[in-house]
């Protein structure tokens, strides 16, 4: 891996000058700034820019400016800054230093640093890269020792002849085994160098920096700070760290990932919200950063229910093999979303937002929908409408099916430089780690969603140029041809050019319409409407909606009601309301009456209806364990008594009846929700304690989820979980993650260590400081915490 002094070569630079039409050389060092800004810095001595040591600096004077770094051996430009813009690009000091604005130029892969004035009583060597008269054309290492600190003197560990130091004047001076610049050599005290000592500039980084904010300008990071840290021999930048030769910025990864575990389907009793910090990435990822051994475990293999009672593959991954996930596709991601074509709508990389890695979901398809509307009334020149058929297509199991080394090809085709390269073969390991099938993306996340999205890319242009009109949100394809002649040949070109990609139309979700233009007509077999393609606007929705979002307590209990009316039409739906229709506005008003709740509104309040309207959706669990989620969040923000008096019942038959406890998705949650309310009753303790001590591999969640359950009614039982913990009781991540929350109360020591999961080592320490917190969460949001996505989206999501 090289030495401190041999990776930091990487920052030393040599600065070539013209003044006053006369050549001259220096050296200098590259301080990385954080990834926010478009430039980092050189810092170095001003007289490099001047005559000579002594002689007043001018603007005027300075030519061209010249910076060049090391690379292989060999100087290569890093940028010419022309006279006319030298003013706007050199900051100088009062005192012998500067500092050069350069651009940043993300495919050179420069070192963190971080710069002291200070001087611990045990650092005594010192070193430096720096250019010299013997030998212009490289940078050379030069050694020192501690002189005298109060002038920031050093001496050089050998003797240099003095008519070859000029050129060294701006190197950086850095400690010996440390990623932390001491200071800038400027000029050497005695005339013939005699006692082989040389000077740092006399200021503070106090003092510089006190002058970057007054300019504007990013500062200089003193010692550690919240994003950068002296990690070992390494300064690290949370916002560029290298694991696995890429560079990726974890916080971002971390803020995209805390909105993105918002509706996991086995979501974290704790939310993550013990982990979601810089520190305990920081200390977590120390073993990894700067190096090139970082792998992903294998995902565990859990299952949640669709509507026909099938089963979705949930992959659970450790939270930190999420974050380096989300990571590392978010460095690929602008490049995969610029190669996508406009026409394609579904999971666009989201440059707006530092929380979201991919756009609004909702707004996009509206978008496609409100497009799709346009197209099936246009008409051409003649007044006749322009397409008479729809194609409307759905891929068969669409994520189960993606082919992974195809998506690695796909990927490396847009890859520009070596961080993109380095960043596609770290995805495609930490793909063919979460699961050794060659086929299939984690689903339920944005990473992969916006992967999914991309995967097709090579269809859509291609379809983009052999069909009239094409248009696709994930694996739903809408193509306009002139008639169903067109369309049968169309829609065979496209699958043969699916093929390619290993995916399947799915033939019983797909149709070719023909469109009809009139309102009052019968349809015929395969005909569609041209206004069904229009988006309906809903009055009674939309009110909602805008009423949720009011300060106004007297509008947020209209939208209560309106939420209540909402659930009366739809438990039970009409047949003039469709079931998709109706799941659809379920979601949206158990979300806006969870929102409601949290913003201040009695549920308890007044009319008895509300409660039997969600105790009639709770006893429907048991044929719509879907729905399980949406009710079970509004349970949690009733208060215990309220649960313990109509609720309980009905939970209870759903976990501990075999006929009805059969999803693992829905038995998770209830026993969660039952641990947050403390319903301490004998036959649910004694059937949880029953299954904990049979400890079935094959139903691990719900395990998990009763392991917080007897914690939370019963103290007691923690220490019965320590043993057990201790004993290897936990199988796999998922366990062992919940049973540390279990045990978030005991002091870090007195847990086993060697029991721990390998991702998980350094997570206790963190979770511990929430010892006296009743923290049991229920999926979607934090009970003190407004959500910020409106649930109309629920609406819309398909």
């Amino acid at each position: 891996m090289g030495s401190v002094s041999e990776k930091l070569k990487a920052c030393g630079v040599k600065i070539n000058t013209l003044i006053k039409g006369v050549p001259g050389f220096g050296s200098g060092i590259l301080y990385l700034t954080p990834n926010f800004v478009d430039y980092n810095y050189i810092l170095t001595a001003r007289h490099v820019f001047q005559e000579t040591a002594v002689s007043a600096f001018a603007y005027p004077h300075v030519g061209d400016i010249e910076i060049c770094y090391s690379e292989k051996g060999k100087l290569t430009r890093l940028e010419l800054i022309k006279k006319i813009v030298v003013k706007d690009k050199l900051i100088v000091f009062d005192e012998d230093f500067a500092i050069l604005i350069v651009k940043k130029i993300d495919t050179i892969a420069f070192r963190q640093i971080l710069v002291s004035d200070e001087l611990q009583e045990e650092e005594k060597d010192f070193f430096s890269w720096a250019t010299f008269s013997a030998n212009k054309d490289e940078l050379h290492r030069f050694d020192l020792q501690r002189n005298d600190p109060e002038r920031k003197r050093l001496k050089l560990a050998g003797h240099v002849d003095p008519k070859y130091l000029p050129g060294m004047s701006g190197a950086g001076v850095f400690h010996a085994e440390k990623s932390v610049l001491y200071g800038i050599i400027t000029s050497y005290p005695n005339e013939e160098l005699q006692n082989d000592t040389v000077d740092c500039a006399s200021i503070s980084f106090v003092e510089i920096n006190a002058k970057l904010k007054s300019s504007k300008l990013v500062e200089l990071d003193i010692k550690s700070s919240g994003h950068k840290r002296e990690v070992g021999t390494e300064v690290v930048d949370i916002h560029q760290a290298f694991i696995n030769n890429v560079c990726l910025d974890l916080e971002m990864a971390r803020k995209r990932l805390k909105t993105d575990i918002a509706d996991d389907w086995y979501y974290d009793p704790l939310k993550y919200i013990d982990l979601l910090n810089q520190s305990y990435l920081f200390e977590q990822l120390e073993p990894y950063f700067g190096k090139n051994d970082y792998t992903a475990k294998e995902a565990e293999r859990f299952y949640v229910p669709k509507k026909k009672f099938t089963l979705r593959l949930a992959l659970v991954s450790p939270f930190i093999d999420r974050v380096l996930y989300m990571a590392t596709v978010g460095t690929l991601a602008d490049k995969l979303d610029r190669a996508m074509i406009s026409n394609v709508y579904s999971a666009r990389y989201n440059r707006f937002s530092e929380k979201q890695l991919i756009l609004n979901g909702v707004e996009q398809w509206k978008k496609m929908q409100y497009r799709l509307a346009e197209l099936a009334v246009l008409k051409n020149g003649g007044g006749n409408f322009k397409y008479g058929c729809l194609i409307e297509i759905d891929l068969l199991n669409f994520y189960d099916n993606i082919n992974k080394s195809l998506l690695h090809e796909k990927i490396l085709r847009v890859c520009e430089n070596d961080n993109e390269h380095n960043a596609a073969k770290l995805l495609s390991v930490i793909l063919h780690k979460f699961s050794t099938k060659e086929l299939g993306l984690p689903q339920n996340s944005d990473a992969s969603s916006l992967l999914a999205s991309f995967y097709l890319n090579q269809v859509d242009i291609f379809m983009s140029h052999h069909a009239p009109a094409y248009f696709r949100f994930m694996d739903d394809i809408r193509i306009f041809c002139k008639d169903k002649y067109e369309a049968r040949k169309v829609l065979q070109t496209f699958e043969f050019e699916l093929r390619r990609c290993y995916l399947s139309v799915n033939s019983q979700k797909t149709e070719i319409y023909t469109l009809v233009d009139g309102e009052t007509q019968v349809l015929g077999p395969n005909e569609k409407r041209r206004s069904q393609l229009k988006h309906k606007f809903d009055v009674d929705l939309n009110k909602i909606a805008r009423l949720r979002h009011s300060q106004n307590h007297q509008y947020l209990n209209e939208a209560f009601h309106g939420c209540i009316t909402l659930l009366k039409e739809n438990l039970i739906p009409g047949d003039d309301i469709s079931p998709e229709e109706a799941a659809r506005k379920l979601n949206y008003a158990f979300n806006t009456i969870s929102s409601l709740a949290v913003r201040g509104i009695n549920l308890e309040a007044g009319t008895t209806e509300f409660r039997e309207l969600i105790l009639k959706a709770a006893a429907s669990l048991t044929d719509k364990p879907w729905l399980t989620p949406e009710v079970s969040r509004v349970l949690s923000l009733l208060s215990t008594t309220e649960i313990k008096s109509y609720f309980l019942d009905t939970l209870k038959k759903i976990v501990l009846k075999d006929k009805y406890n059969t999803y693992s998705f829905q038995t998770y949650q209830i026993w969660l929700l039952l641990a947050k309310h403390k319903c301490e009753v004998s036959a649910l303790k004694k059937f949880a304690i029953k299954q904990i001590e049979k400890n079935d591999d094959t139903n691990k969640a719900v395990i998990a989820a009763m392991v917080i359950y007897m914690c939370s009614v019963d103290n007691g039982y923690r220490r019965v979980i320590l043993r057990k913990f201790s004993e290897g009781f936990t199988h796999g991540y998922f366990e062992n993650r919940v049973a540390l929350i279990a045990l978030r109360a005991f002091k870090t020591e007195i847990i086993d260590a060697s029991k721990i999961d390998s991702t998980l080592t350094k997570a206790h320490a963190f979770t511990h400081r929430f010892k006296n917190k009743d923290l049991v969460f229920v999926q979607g949001f934090e009970e003190d915490e407004e959500d910020e996505i409106d649930p109309l989206e629920q609406l819309y999501s398909i």
